[in-house]
């Protein structure tokens, strides 16, 4: 495991790319460790490229099975760059509203909620991949008054064949509430035939404000038919006004960041 603690920050993970470098741990929750994530970040400024960071730990009793590739725990100004991000059960936590995180170019795997929590958080140009079926690939938990949660620009949405556990998937969901103002917008993004016509899941726990939650889609394009019509969503799922999806800017987003292009733009390292 490697922890970026508080304090630690300015700091550019470098790999040989992701099919050379790779991260690999196996801890969850129930194993009676403090930091079970296969790689903790509190620092600030952090930027992880040309790397895979895994969680091998599988999701097979459904008990106490939340095991972290990547935990990001007030940290903030995180960016990911041609990463490999895989797990199973939460596979990505950004735990505080605290953080602003930017994942670009990246493939990103699980199965039950694997993008989740308060963070702000933006997937740009990313391979979402399922790999059990039912899986709900979002949690989110966005404090009410935040205006943006969890949002993918330009993705692929996929799924394997066969979960892990041997069973076909043959549906998928793009997320469940978890707590607060829950959001999750996906905006361009490619659906798969195995998206449920539902689209979302009934929320997780019973304190999330429906009034302020937005689970949303926009221009999406969809394999087959039977998941185009948004009208038939369900528990909250709506098609984005174009109004609103004006405001779904880099800008936006990321309203605050003094360096914006520094958290979007991938940084040359010369390591010779």
């Amino acid at each position: 495991k490697i922890a970026i603690g508080k304090g630690k920050d300015n700091i550019v993970l470098v790999g040989d790319g992701a099919d050379k470098t790779i991260l690999s741990h196996d801890g969850y929750q129930s194993g009676g460790e403090e930091i079970y994530s296969t790689l903790y970040i509190r620092g600030k400024h952090i930027t992880v490229m040309d790397m895979t960071i895994r969680n091998t730990h599988q999701n097979a009793t459904g008990s106490g099975d939340q095991a972290q590739a990547i935990h990001i725990h007030y940290g903030d100004y995180i960016s990911f760059f041609d990463c490999n991000i895989l797990g199973y059960q939460d596979t990505f936590w950004g735990r505080s509203s605290e953080s602003r995180v930017y994942v670009k170019d990246c493939f990103v795997e699980g199965n039950v909620d694997f993008i989740y929590g308060a963070s702000v958080m933006l997937f740009d140009s990313c391979q979402i991949n399922v790999n059990r079926d039912s899986a709900a690939i979002t949690a989110p938990s966005t404090p009410v008054g935040a205006p943006y949660g969890i949002v993918f620009m330009d993705c692929d949405v996929t799924n394997d064949e066969k979960g892990f556990n041997g069973t076909a998937i043959s549906k998928i969901f793009l997320g469940r509430a978890w707590h607060n103002a829950a959001k999750s917008v996906w905006l361009r993004c490619q659906m798969p035939a195995t998206l449920s016509p539902d689209g979302w899941m009934e929320n997780m726990e019973s304190d999330v404000v429906e009034q302020d939650k937005i689970f949303a889609e926009w221009r999406c394009t969809y394999t087959g038919n039977k998941a185009s019509d948004l009208s038939a969503r369900k528990n909250g799922g709506r098609a984005l006004t174009d109004e609103e999806a004006a405001g779904y800017t880099l800008e936006n987003i990321f309203q605050g960041v003094e360096d914006l292009a520094k958290l979007t733009t991938k940084p040359y390292v010369n390591l010779n």
